[in-house]
């Protein structure tokens, strides 16, 4: 289903345009793919699984007492349902994805507490061929009868970077890597998938995550939600999660864990898929357990994970973000005393970093809500609030500018707000037109997407894209992927029923 977005007032165009101006204009034009399931959406992973450059989506949801997952194979134009509907066994606790046997394609891999059963996903297969192929001993139950969490497979997963897709399992005393064997052709299909086993003395329990019940609290003080919490058995929020990066700028992927209170620990990769068995690196850090965003990267070039933290400072009704660079000759390798403090006024749950002006610098990207008093922030009191869109550049001297490049003000409507969202009010750094520079787009909290290209890199400087501008309801989620061979990345919005795909090329 396509649909072009007419310019604001409508009418025809009385005098002659430019050719820019009817380049910027046919760039502005959105087109939309609708993607409906029948039930309750729970989550999706973009991959390409016949690497043709189309990008299949896998979406988990739940109808009539069953889970299911369907696959949208990966076309210029999705179908408007799934090309294939794969039930979801009902002792699975979670699912993966990747190129686990011989054959090409990716495969579905089911997680019970007992084992592992593989469901080969290869074009034209007829959904046969399910068999046991590793034995488990998961730490928790089946979270949700309704939901079927993916497992650490938002990304490819290659441990030891040798081209073969690995697998992990947070077991009940151990984290456990399985390092997939080297494809062979006419290789057996029946033999084994693992080429070698590392086992790491990470104790796994089933625990809330604090920080998000936090901010959450504070959220439910003016917009009123449900204040019941929800356990997060993900790899992106959890206590712990096994975050696979880089930390020491060695070239390996190294084992990096927030354990629960104010526990870092990191296991280094010595060589391809050979980790210490103790710790490299335990740091007690004291001040994340107030944080309400810890954030892996690295932000001056050197190839090693520096940390930025967010903190909600209610007293003073402002968010605090504190960078700290890793450093080896400072104390606690640079983790403890911050390189730069910055407060920002309002509260958010974490910023976004990426590169928005193309200078290869991470920069700062916040949308606080604006609170003035938050004893008498309700619907019954407050009809609307503030909502900025704000940049901080990054810099050689600090990590980030202390006053904002670029800035942007909506009036969100109070009754709207949604304290359970984890949607990103703004995504940043995405060539989203397709003319090779990045781009920003801001949910208003108005329920509207709106798209700002870039005009200059120094002064920061954009241009409100005014015929994107469209009511999207009140999507869960908001992504932007490259999901085919054409420039710019897709706007995927994630609903309770369906996801859609927007273009703004």
């Amino acid at each position: 289903m396509i649909f072009l977005l007419k310019r604001p007032g409508g009418g025809r165009v009385a005098l002659p345009l430019r050719l820019g101006a009817l380049l910027a204009l046919a760039a502005a034009l959105c087109c939309a793919d609708d993607l409906n399931v029948e039930g309750e959406l729970a989550s999706f992973v973009a991959r390409d699984q016949d690497k043709d450059g189309l990008t299949e989506l896998w979406v988990a949801y739940f109808n009539s007492g069953q889970r299911f997952l369907g696959l949208f194979r990966g076309q210029k134009t999705y179908s408007k349902g799934p090309d294939r509907v794969l039930p979801i066994d009902e002792q699975a606790i979670l699912y993966s994805l990747g190129d686990y046997d011989s054959a090409p394609g990716l495969d579905l891999l089911l997680l019970s507490r007992s084992h592992g059963v593989l469901c080969p996903l290869s074009p034209g297969d007829a959904g046969g061929g399910y068999r046991k192929v590793v034995d488990t001993d998961l730490f928790f139950t089946v979270p949700s009868r309704r939901l079927a969490p993916q497992w650490l497979s938002k990304d490819r997963l290659d441990i030891d970077q040798d081209g073969v897709d690995d697998l992990v399992l947070p077991e009940r005393t151990r984290l456990r890597i399985l390092l997939g064997a080297p494809k062979k052709e006419g290789a057996n299909a029946s033999g084994s998938l693992w080429r070698s086993t590392v086992d790491l003395p990470v104790i796994y329990y089933p625990l809330y995550d604090s920080r998000e019940e936090r901010v959450s609290k504070v959220i439910e003080d003016f917009a009123e939600e449900d204040k019941s919490p929800l356990p997060i058995y993900d790899g992106a929020s959890a206590y712990p999660y096994p975050v696979f990066r880089d930390f020491d700028g060695d070239g390996q992927l190294d084992l990096v864990l927030k354990l629960p209170g104010p526990r870092l620990e990191v296991f280094r990769q010595t060589q391809p898929g050979v980790f210490s068995q103790s710790p490299d690196l335990r740091l007690e850090i004291r001040w994340t357990k107030d944080s309400s965003g810890l954030d892996w990267t690295d932000l001056n070039g050197d190839r090693k994970l520096d940390l930025v933290s967010t903190e909600l400072l209610l007293k003073d009704l402002t968010t605090e973000v504190k960078v700290f660079i890793q450093d080896d000759s400072r104390a606690d390798h640079g983790f403890v005393e911050p390189r730069q403090a910055l407060r920002v006024e309002g509260f958010f749950r974490r910023p976004v970093l990426a590169d928005v002006n193309g200078d290869a610098r991470l920069d700062l990207c916040v949308s606080p809500y604006r609170v003035d008093l938050l004893e008498k922030l309700n619907q019954r009191v407050v009809e609307e609030m503030e909502l900025s869109h704000k940049v901080f550049l990054g810099t050689r001297e600090t990590p980030f500018e202390r006053r904002p490049s670029f800035q942007e003000r909506f009036l969100v409507k109070t009754q709207e707000l949604d304290s359970t969202s984890a949607r990103p009010p703004i995504l940043a750094g995405h060539d989203l037109t397709g003319d090779g520079r990045a781009d920003l787009l801001l949910v208003d909290g108005g329920r509207s997407l709106r798209l700002y290209r870039s005009v200059s890199e120094r002064p920061l400087k954009f241009e409100e894209v005014k015929a994107f501008a469209n009511k999207v309801g009140d999507p869960i989620d908001v992504e932007a992927l490259s999901l085919d061979n054409e420039p710019g990345e897709e706007i995927v919005l994630r609903f309770e029923r369906r996801l859609q795909i927007l273009r703004a090329r």
